[in-house]
């Protein structure tokens, strides 16, 4: 059970640390490469992330 939770707030952690750089990646973003979290915004934003 301790093992479930632990997992499960680690991926909280890193879906709460994406959405935070969202913002700036998407305001200042690499020259010609998208960041992943660009790929994975535009893909939820479609409907296609599973």
């Amino acid at each position: 059970m301790v093992g479930n939770l632990f997992w499960l707030t680690a991926a909280l952690m890193a879906v709460v640390d994406v959405m935070k750089t969202l913002p700036a990646t998407r305001i200042m973003p690499p020259l010609n490469v998208d960041a992943l979290v660009v790929q994975s915004f535009h893909l939820a934003s479609d409907e296609r992330l599973p």
